[in-house]
């Protein structure tokens, strides 16, 4: 059986019903009108300081902020001290390539990483900031020796004779993972 098509003609005579618009023209030209009424400039008559001139201004010397960063890649330790490229050279570094796949470090390397922070503590004496940066895959017993050692002082450390303020402080106390702010 053939279909038949059967052609529809639209009737596009139909008027706009504006009725839903003009009702809400009502509510909003009164509620505009009421608001706008409340809109009022307030001028405050302040004031304020006068600026210093800068060759008046008292040379102040503030030191730059202490900044100790302490990264550990698998290879080596490395300690950044005020640097300002942190992917530039580190001032210390450590070797560690022959104890990669080690549980811990050796004594010496130990010993090492322990003098530089000596030093860095002589030239620093009241700060007590670290930030540690460890390599994701580093080994816990890694991470101990070293947050062991960047803590406390050792008992028989000379720097604790030569001088005795250190023997009531901490080396570097307040350490905190890198990214995060020690107060």
């Amino acid at each position: 059986m053939a279909k038949k098509r059967v052609r529809v003609e639209a009737n596009f005579d139909e008027e706009l019903n504006l009725t839903p618009f003009l009702d809400v023209m009502i509510v909003l030209i009164p509620f505009l009108m009421l608001t706008a009424s409340f809109f009022t400039v307030v001028v405050v008559d302040a004031k304020l300081p006068t600026p210093i001139p800068p060759e008046t201004m008292p040379d102040v010397k503030i030191p730059p902020p202490f900044d100790l960063v302490v990264m550990v890649p698998k290879d080596s330790i490395k300690i950044y001290v005020n640097n300002k490229d942190p992917l530039g050279p580190p001032q210390y570094s450590v070797e560690t390539k022959d104890r990669v796949d080690s549980a811990g470090y050796s004594e010496e390397q130990i010993k090492a990483y322990y003098d530089i922070l000596v030093n860095i503590k002589k030239q620093f004496p009241t700060e007590s900031r670290l930030a540690f940066d460890p390599h994701p895959s580093l080994q816990l017993e890694k991470v101990a020796q070293i947050l062991d050692q960047s803590r406390n002082f050792r008992g028989d450390d000379p720097v604790i004779k030569e001088n005795p303020a250190f023997a009531d402080t901490k080396l570097f106390s307040a350490i905190a993972m890198k990214g995060v702010y020690v107060p």
